[in-house]
């Protein structure tokens, strides 16, 4: 398997300035696109932001005011662009379901990005079609933390297979606070810095089914976003059942267990849902702006 730089471009890194002035990586994230359905040949989308819910969380338990958002430039480089930390927001549910999302509007001939179509996800619909389950390959792109980039983000790829899929809730520890989530179990070795990236399905260009090869080609590469890094299992020296997210400052009495955690992406699709008045509203402008709509005065 051969991933594609689509892939890593859509990765970015997170991190804030500690107490002594220091620029400092925290986590990774990654930018989605949800298309306008404005009924013509038109293509646009909105785009998106998108996190571990226990990232932007540490930096507020730092008190921090910006989430720092490092970002490739077409010049070569990396920039931090520094976001609200209150501009954040996080699924409803609460910190049992580990995403927080931003809209993210900037100038795009600048920087050198790309987002994830929305449209190219693991549905349930895509689960039963294709028979997805234990043993299917997936990989991760985002930060390993010994090597982020002098001069540019450079995102690691990381790559398992599913190991359980989300049929029970999984008991979790988030900042101290025990909680019972939904998610995959992959068997991975999640390391500190990768909360937050994109995890992805490798379906490959055909899947055999019952005995029946059958296609897989719905996009542009054998891809799907199947979900959100949360953490991992330690196996601390004391202790033989805990979960860690994960950050960069894991202790050297920790041995990682092998199998990571991930949010599905259908809660991520849930905690966008907070957005779509603004984007009705917004679609609605466009629409008026290009001509498919007609003005007030047209309307009359």
């Amino acid at each position: 398997m051969l991933v594609p730089d689509e892939i890593r471009d859509c990765v970015v890194f997170l991190g804030d300035v500690d107490d002594l002035g220091n620029e400092r990586v925290r986590g990774t994230a990654f930018f989605v696109a949800r298309p306008i359905n404005l009924g013509s040949s038109h293509n646009l989308s909105f785009s998106y932001l998108v996190t571990a819910r226990h990232v932007i969380d540490g930096m507020k338990k730092r008190k921090r005011q910006n989430v720092r958002v490092r970002i490739n430039f077409r010049d070569g480089e990396a920039r931090w662009i520094d976001t609200d930390i209150d501009s954040w927001v996080d699924h409803p549910a609460g910190p049992q379901v580990d995403i927080s999302v931003r809209r993210f509007l900037a100038e795009h001939s600048k920087i050198n990005t790309k987002a994830w179509p929305l449209s190219s996800h693991i549905s349930p619909e895509r689960i039963e079609r294709y028979e997805i389950g234990l043993g299917d390959e997936v990989f991760m792109a985002g930060l390993f933390s010994s090597h982020h980039g002098r001069l540019k983000n450079i995102p690691i790829i990381r790559i398992g297979n599913i190991a359980a899929m989300p049929e029970e809730p999984i008991k979790t520890n988030v900042h101290g606070v025990e909680m019972e989530m939904e998610a995959y179990l992959i068997e991975a070795r999640s390391i500190g810095g990768l909360s937050g990236s994109p995890v992805f399905l490798h379906m490959g260009w055909w899947r055999k089914l019952k005995d029946k090869p059958i296609a897989t080609v719905e996009s542009d590469f054998p891809f799907y976003l199947l979900g959100v890094m949360h953490g991992h299992w330690d196996l601390p020296v004391h202790h033989l059942d805990e979960i860690t997210e994960d950050s960069p400052s894991l202790t050297p009495q920790r041995v990682n267990m092998g199998i990571a955690i991930v949010t599905p992406v259908s809660k991520l699709l849930e905690a966008l849902e907070v957005f779509e008045d603004a984007e009705i509203k917004e679609t609605e402008l466009i629409k008026e702006a290009i001509g498919l709509l007609p003005t007030a005065d047209e309307a009359v």
